[in-house]
């Protein structure tokens, strides 16, 4: 059960794959919405991946041309303080069996991590950060989409989409038992790239490069699912299908309409699968149409 896309942002937990540099393969995620002045939604890929750090250059001139930015998440990090550490004086000790914590333990003496400076954080965010120390190397060198997003768009005006609890609420809100079984389902996951000698979220990485919008979710899925069904119906709602409505909505609010072009970046995986973002817009009458095909 691993989510990178909105909470990146809002937790500053950005970097998260490597690989050698690949060119994308199939058409950039770009789509125009028409508009007296178009804007230009644009399915990101925050893992740290080499092969995706450098932006296609359409994406690079579309985006550059915008008048402002919508993100997915408002910045409020008093928002995300309330969500972060575990309340009543309580550990992780307190919170994650005997068995689970010795193993949390162990990958984070391997990266010379203290439990210590972890002790405090819910389980959900020190699942995340489990993925997020097997990239310390990347992560330092500053490999992802991150800084060549920052370099085009970084001083336009922005405007988040969603507040914190409205984009992480299925995992800043979940019940404990639900917080401890994310950590169970990456350390899961973690395992399982071990053994197969592959990095996190190759599979998605691979697809994002293809450029096919159903594989990329699809890979995003399978990354997302662990030990529990109903955990995974329960997230999956939250993050793609509740998600992409609220998003949608926001997005529609604001696009098509007077002088103003906006540039939306969106977690990739949003725009493929059963019930996408692209249909959602479309169904409130935007029009849009994928740049590069």
């Amino acid at each position: 059960m691993i989510r990178v896309g909105r909470l990146t942002t809002a937790l500053a937990v950005s970097a998260l794959l490597s690989s050698a540099a690949v060119a994308q393969e199939g058409a950039p995620v770009l789509f125009e919405i028409e508009g007296e002045k178009p804007s230009y939604l644009f399915g990101t890929f925050q893992p740290a991946f080499k092969s995706t750090s450098e932006l296609p250059a359409v994406v690079s001139e579309k985006l550059g041309a915008v008048d402002a930015v919508l993100e997915e998440t408002v910045q409020d990090q008093q928002a995300v303080q309330k969500y972060l550490f575990l309340e009543g004086g309580k550990t992780l000790k307190d919170v994650l069996p005997e068995d689970v914590y010795a193993t949390v333990e162990q990958r984070l003496k391997a990266k010379g991590i203290s439990m210590a400076q972890l002790a405090r954080f819910r389980p959900w965010v020190v699942g995340m950060q489990l993925t997020q120390l097997e990239f310390m190397a990347e992560m330092q060198q500053g490999v992802g989409q991150g800084p060549a997003l920052a370099k085009v768009i970084g001083s336009k005006p922005k405007t988040g989409l969603l507040t914190f609890e409205q984009a992480a609420g299925a995992f800043a809100g979940a019940a404990m038992e639900d917080q401890v079984q994310i950590v169970v389902d990456v350390l899961g996951k973690l395992k399982e790239w071990d053994a197969a000698g592959k990095k996190p979220n190759s599979e998605w990485a691979e697809a994002y490069l293809s450029g096919d919008l159903d594989a990329i979710y699809a890979a995003w899925e399978q990354d997302m699912t662990g030990e529990s069904d109903d955990l995974n119906k329960r997230l999956i709602k939250a993050m793609y299908d509740d998600y992409v409505d609220l998003m949608a909505t926001k997005i529609a609010e604001q696009v098509g309409k007077g002088d103003k072009s906006y540039g939306i970046p969106v977690s990739s995986y949003l725009l493929g699968g059963p019930n996408s973002l692209i249909k959602a817009l479309e169904a409130k009458g935007l029009k849009l149409k994928r740049i590069g095909e």
